[in-house]
């Protein structure tokens, strides 16, 4: 656990997530076919690890066809019908997923039995926990109430961006809320920004003394909440983040994503660098020493390129990123469009960034995906 003025983060799932491998170490190196159900951080966490420890993964397993045959992390990835089609009795399959239980479903389908898999850390019972949290806390707040104090925190982002001349603009579902709906979409649960990364500097160091809001960032706080996401906090709130492989208590929050500047003249070896980098701080989460030292490296690269020189923007530490790698001009000042009660600054081309990022963004998804995907619980 470690506390700052106003967030602590904890490790407890990530001690269990570790302490499971270890457990694991001795059984894994006695087989010869292990296998990684999943390209996703867990998987890559577990991957590192193993290396570390004298374990060799024979590839990963994923239901996406267009990853088959593809690297990841250095090792291949298989359909799950191709590699476990015939039963073998040395194969063992790991899995760190929100979505295990239809992954031991298909699994079991092939014919192999509970012996050939092993649940590393359960997502879906661990992201619901929150007994990480220390302190008592008072009446839990309802989505509604959550979203009051997500707007007064746009609200003072906005004013304070508009007085210091930084650039925002609201992005992602809160973009595609206000085109589709004029506010919130109906099943949403956050509010998202993007910033060039260098205004989102500024904006942490003009927030430093707040009494209300503060800004915290992989840039100065020694903690990667993954995919370059800030927090714009209201610290006189409390939220519990339970985001494997994070663990947070903080003040109610908006998500500020940086857009970076990608050299367009080798976006390649570009995406390549930062996936790398970025896994590097992933992996070693272990060790606080190697996890702020591969942080460090990770924001002196995504840094030297500056927004302002680059024609080319965006964030390529997304899983999808080759979604979020954008012409800058798409983003430009901006227009204001309507969201709940005021209007916010969006991206100039904003209908072509929804188009590359929903296809069609107009058509709402079916009824059983319309839900939040996340993991917090929020209190006054």
């Amino acid at each position: 656990m470690e506390n700052k003025d106003y967030y602590v983060v904890y490790d407890k799932a990530l001690n269990k997530f570790y302490s499971h491998i270890n457990c694991l170490i001795d059984k894994l190196k006695n087989k010869k076919k292990v296998y990684i159900f999943g390209t996703n951080t867990p998987g890559s966490m577990i991957l590192s690890y193993l290396k570390a420890n004298g374990v060799e993964v024979c590839g990963f397993l994923d239901n996406d066809i267009t990853k088959e045959n593809k690297s990841y992390r250095g090792v291949y990835v298989y359909t799950p019908e191709r590699i476990l089609k015939y039963y073998d009795k040395n194969i063992v399959i790991l899995i760190a997923s929100g979505y295990q239980d239809q992954m031991i479903e298909q699994i079991l389908s092939y014919g192999f039995s509970m012996e050939n898999i092993e649940v590393v850390i359960d997502l879906k019972k661990e992201m619901n926990d929150y007994s990480f949290v220390y302190g008592e806390r008072r009446k839990k707040l309802n989505n509604i109430e959550v979203r009051k104090y997500q707007i007064r925190i746009l609200k003072r982002l906005k004013s304070v961006c508009e007085e210091n001349h930084l650039r925002y603009y609201i992005a992602y579902g809160t973009l595609l809320g206000a085109v589709r709906h004029s506010g919130y979409i109906p099943w949403d649960d956050d509010i998202d920004v993007c910033m060039p990364a260098e205004d989102v500097i500024k904006l942490q160091n003009i927030l430093e003394n707040d009494t209300q809001y503060r800004l915290i960032t992989q840039y100065k706080n020694d903690i990667y909440l993954g995919t370059g996401c800030s927090l714009m906090v209201d610290i006189n709130t409390i939220s519990d983040i339970n985001r494997f492989p994070i663990q947070l208590s903080t003040g109610i929050s908006i998500d500020v994503f940086s857009l970076y500047g990608i050299p367009n003249d080798d976006i390649e070896k570009y995406i390549y660098n930062t996936r790398l980098l970025e896994s590097e701080v992933l992996d070693n989460m272990y060790s606080n020493e190697k996890y702020k030292k591969s942080l460090n490296k990770l924001n002196e690269y995504l840094l030297s390129f500056s927004y302002e020189d680059c024609d080319v923007v965006g964030n390529t530490l997304f899983a999808n990123y080759m979604r979020a790698i954008y012409k800058k001009n798409l983003w430009g000042k901006g227009v204001k469009l309507q969201f709940e009660d005021e209007k916010y600054n969006c991206p100039q081309e904003y209908k072509e960034i929804l188009k590359m990022e929903y296809g069609d963004y107009m058509t709402p998804p079916p009824e059983k995906e319309r839900q939040g995907l996340h993991y917090m619980n929020c209190y006054e």
